[in-house]
């Protein structure tokens, strides 16, 4: 049997006990359930050939029926805990196609806490990653920031001198991780087993596009949001 080649995939990894919130993939948005949002982002998409749902939740499965060119895996209990790695859940994904005779060269991990990230948003990343020759790519979000962290119980300033305190116009500017979107050649990325390295390079996504559904306190946020965008 030939092996099938797909130059892009989609892995959307969607692990069931979520601790910070209860049935989070499968929480409703906007009278649609959260993972649906990257599944019909990464069908609509022009670039990805395979859609993969990696997930031990019994309540999604049903929600991938209706979707073309796109395989369920369940994900084994021991890949699921607290410390598993989302690049565990990589692995085991191109090794489970590998052995249904798919041949992955890249892959594009959609986190399914980005609603808003759409097939335009994974079409122009992989544009750049593929102009740029590329070995891994994140999707990140510009930001000027003025940001702190706590030593013991003092704050102190990263980002900014407040002794010399400059306007917006005149910050430097950082780039954040969205978690929206990843991607990695599949040949490096079983050497390394991390989803960025090497060449990597970035997409600079829109702020509405990179909300990410992280806690709680994000919900109600994202789901106003999901009314008007």
């Amino acid at each position: 049997m030939k092996f099938k080649n797909i130059q892009y995939a989609a892995l959307i990894p969607a692990r069931k006990n979520s601790k910070r919130i209860r049935g989070k993939n499968t929480i409703s948005i906007n009278s649609k359930p959260l993972i649906t949002y990257t599944l019909d982002a990464a069908v609509k998409s022009k670039k990805i050939g395979l859609v993969i749902v990696s997930s031990d939740d019994e309540k999604i499965l049903p929600l991938t029926k209706k979707y073309k060119n796109l395989i369920f895996i369940k994900r084994p209990k021991n890949l699921c805990l607290d410390n598993s790695s989302t690049e565990t859940a990589m692995l085991h994904a191109i090794k489970f196609l590998e052995r249904k005779k798919f041949n992955l060269i890249n892959l594009v991990l959609l986190q399914a806490t980005s609603p808003f990230r759409d097939a335009k948003d994974i079409d122009n990343a992989i544009n750049i990653f593929e102009k740029r020759k590329l070995n891994s790519l994140v999707s990140v979000n510009k930001r000027k920031i003025f940001l702190w962290k706590k030593i013991q119980n003092k704050l102190s300033p990263i980002t900014y001198n407040f002794n010399n305190r400059k306007i917006t116009q005149k910050m430097r500017e950082y780039y954040l991780e969205n978690g929206a979107i990843f991607i990695s050649s599949i040949k490096k990325f079983k050497k390394v087993k991390s989803r960025l390295f090497n060449k990597i390079g970035f997409y600079e996504m829109e702020y509405l596009n990179s909300l990410e559904l992280d806690d709680k306190k994000d919900l109600n946020y994202i789901r106003l949001i999901s009314k008007i965008i």
